[in-house]
C-alpha cells in the first residue's frame, strides 16, 4: 500500500537503495522520479551487476560513477540467520555531487567505471 511502499513516499535528501532484485527496474524508475522531483540528492544504489538490463542503462544515466564490487557480497538474513552470497556480482552506483570522494573510498572495494562526456574522451 502507499503508506508502506517506499516508492510512493518522498525521499528526503540522502538515500541508500538496495531494491528487491526481482523489482530492481521499478525501484530505479522510482529513483529517477525522486531525483526529478528534487527529493533524492545524494546516495548509493546496490544492485546486481546486470549491465545488459534496461534498468542498468537507466542507472548509468543518473550515476556518474559505479563500483563493480570485487567478489560477491554476503547478505545476512533478517532474522540473524545464515548469510547468503548473491548469485551475481554486485555494483554500487553513486548519485550526487561528491564523485571524487566516492572514487577515493570505493576504489578499495572494486573496479570503478565512470560515464565519460564527449569532451573527456581521449583518442
Amino acid at each position: 500500500d502507499k503508506q508502506t511502499d517506499g516508492r510512493m513516499q518522498a525521499w528526503l535528501g540522502r538515500f541508500w537503495l538496495n531494491p528487491p532484485y526481482s523489482e530492481t527496474g521499478e525501484w530505479i524508475a522510482a529513483l529517477l522520479d525522486q531525483i526529478t522531483d528534487g527529493n533524492a540528492v545524494e546516495g548509493f544504489v546496490l544492485v546486481n551487476a546486470k549491465v545488459e538490463s534496461g534498468w542498468f542503462d537507466q542507472l548509468w544515466s543518473i550515476s556518474p560513477v559505479i563500483c563493480f564490487v570485487r567478489g560477491r557480497i554476503s547478505f545476512v538474513a533478517g532474522d540473524g540467520g545464515k548469510s547468503q552470497t548473491g548469485y551475481y556480482g554486485q555494483a554500487i552506483a553513486y548519485v550526487g555531487p561528491n564523485r571524487a570522494a566516492f572514487i577515493d573510498v570505493f576504489s578499495e572495494f572494486g573496479r570503478l567505471a565512470a560515464v565519460l562526456q564527449p569532451a573527456e574522451v581521449v583518442a
